[in-house]
């Protein structure tokens, strides 16, 4: 149980510096940079753990609370990751369910959908090009994209990945 407690601190630690950072200034390659604030958080707690135990403000931690603290975190950090990319962009999906939110009890056709400047390529392709350029899973090259071999070997991946489940090919 203590791990468990411990584990809430970087994650705690994680969600505060991610404010931080973003607020002040977006890093051009956010997912890396998410990933090592969750690093710089569980190894600054990771320090100031020790610290506080060799100084006797904290008990001892076992083995086992240590096995604990290291899965909740890692489970934690990786969970608060993949709930960033509907923050960080406007998703197909969330912008349809924000449009007929907004059109309260009427609701909206599929026609009406298909007007909608927050669906439009400028809203939502060419943004997405751009976070593939930039993560460099893609490269544009006079005017044309080309995938990039890091991004062939994702795109790779999750075709298998979606075949074992059984699933579509598809987007």
């Amino acid at each position: 149980m203590r791990g468990c407690l411990a584990a809430l601190v970087p994650i705690g630690l994680l969600a505060v510096l991610h404010l931080l950072v973003w607020r002040t200034r977006r890093p051009r390659r956010q997912y890396r940079a998410l990933a090592a604030l969750a690093a710089l958080a569980l190894a600054l707690t990771v320090a100031v753990g020790l610290v506080a135990t060799r100084l006797g403000a904290l008990p001892p931690f076992g083995p086992r609370d240590a096995l604990d603290a290291i899965v909740l975190f890692a489970a934690a950090a990786i969970a608060y990751m993949v709930t960033y990319p509907p923050v960080q962009a406007d998703s197909p999906s969330m912008t349809i369910l924000l449009e007929i939110d907004r059109a309260g009890d009427r609701g909206l056709s599929r026609g009406e959908l298909t007007h909608v400047e927050a669906l439009s390529d400028a809203a939502l392709i060419l943004p997405r090009l751009a976070d593939l350029v930039t993560g460099r899973l893609a490269t544009s090259e006079r005017g044309r994209y080309v995938i990039a071999s890091r991004g062939a070997r994702l795109a790779r991946f999750y075709v298998r990945y979606r075949a074992v489940l059984g699933m579509e090919k598809g987007g």
